[in-house]
């Protein structure tokens, strides 16, 4: 097989296109006017005509059609449980937290907030702002009794992620702010549960002879 006889043709006619485009009255703009008209007008028209001619078989178009509406109600459904388990586990250790008498009011108020972002499926730039006084409580909780572990960059993370909450997501298909949020929850937890812990040591040394 001569691939170059193949090939004769397709370059033939890009280089007589490119002639056409450059030394006669058929420059780009007239081009750009008629892919405008082939792509927007006669295109949709022949697709629409191939449907109308395609003889339709109700039987695997019904199949297809139900298979299409439970793959999204599943979906649906898959999406608004994984919700509830969230906000259900978000509920328990909030009133698990605010229970506590160790832990102290600062971080009971950030984790309210925060909790009340990760309880609605919103995580747009304007709702973040909400984040404002958890991450004020946090920052004036870590200044008194310090920080811990990664705790400075994740507040760092919770004050810049709503800058690029709306940006980010189009390229990378991932709502940033989401997992964000849950480190700075579980940080939080883990932070609640070694001062709650400290304090029953205080105690207990206290009431030892």
């Amino acid at each position: 097989m001569n691939y170059a006889q193949l090939l004769f043709p397709d370059f033939s006619l890009i280089l007589c296109g490119y002639l056409v485009c450059r030394y006669t009255a058929l420059n780009r703009p007239v081009w750009a006017q008629v892919d405008a008209l082939v792509y927007f007008f006669l295109f949709p028209v022949l697709l629409f005509q191939s449907i109308v001619k395609s003889p339709l078989d109700v039987t695997a178009a019904s199949r297809l059609m139900g298979a299409g509406w439970a793959l999204g109600l599943s979906g649906i459904a898959l999406a608004y449980a994984m919700q509830g388990a969230v906000t259900i586990a978000l509920a328990a250790s909030l009133v698990r937290l605010w229970r506590s008498p160790a832990a102290g009011y600062p971080l009971k108020a950030a984790a309210l907030v925060i909790g009340c972002a990760l309880a609605t499926p919103y995580s747009l730039d304007y709702d973040l702002m909400l984040l404002a006084p958890a991450i004020a409580y946090l920052a004036a909780d870590g200044w008194q009794r310090g920080f811990g572990p990664w705790e400075k960059t994740v507040l760092a993370a919770l004050w810049f992620v709503p800058l690029i909450a709306r940006s980010a997501p189009q390229f990378t298909l991932i709502p940033l702010a989401v997992p964000v949020m849950l480190l700075a929850f579980g940080l939080l937890l883990r932070r609640a549960m070694v001062e709650a812990g400290a304090a029953q040591a205080g105690g207990v040394l206290r009431r030892a002879p």
